[in-house]
């Protein structure tokens, strides 16, 4: 099974050309580098770098296997980026009277069950929310949501959807 701690080694040893470089900067034994990629080599079943005495150089298979490695550890560094702000904190929502009630039954504890390490503080509006959810006078009576920090958050509400959009697939509008 691959695991990103051996791509993390692998990686960091290809940026290093060393294998005890990389070992000082992941703050691991040299062996312990060295195994980690002799059973990663093992595990593919192909050499991944050309060791000669005093140089470590990417094999062929090694600069391919490189580009790969780079893009999961890339992938992965951003999923947990993406859901790192709210882990283990509290988010504060503040609630018109009207959406008051309807937060309160069954919406956020249904969240809260998928969700458990996310905890909230839920007021009537509050300007240190992190989260504003009312209902305004639009054409099509929809609920409105602001966060704090979104750029919109200057007017008085923002398309649920829209905002929803841009934190679930952050890049794409």
């Amino acid at each position: 099974m691959l695991e990103d701690f051996r791509l993390r080694v692998f990686v960091t040893v290809a940026q290093q050309k060393s294998f005890t470089k990389a070992a000082s900067m992941l703050r691991i034994s040299q062996p312990a580098v060295s195994q980690n990629v002799s059973e990663l080599e093992k595990m593919l079943g192909v050499q991944l770098f050309v060791r000669q005495k005093g140089s470590t150089e990417l094999s062929d298979a090694g600069a391919v296997f490189l580009r790969h490695a780079q893009d999961i550890l890339d992938r992965y560094m951003g999923l947990q980026q993406l859901f790192m702000p709210f882990r283990n904190r509290v988010v504060k929502v503040a609630a018109s009277e009207d959406v008051f009630d309807y937060l309160t039954g069954h919406l956020l504890s249904d969240f809260l069950s998928v969700h458990p390490e996310i905890s909230f503080e839920l007021t009537l509006m509050a300007d240190d929310a992190d989260l504003r959810i009312g209902i305004g006078p639009q054409k099509e009576n929809r609920g409105m949501l602001a966060l704090n920090y979104h750029p919109s958050a200057i007017f008085s509400s923002t398309d649920l959807w829209k905002v929803l959009s841009e934190i679930l697939q952050p890049g794409c509008k």
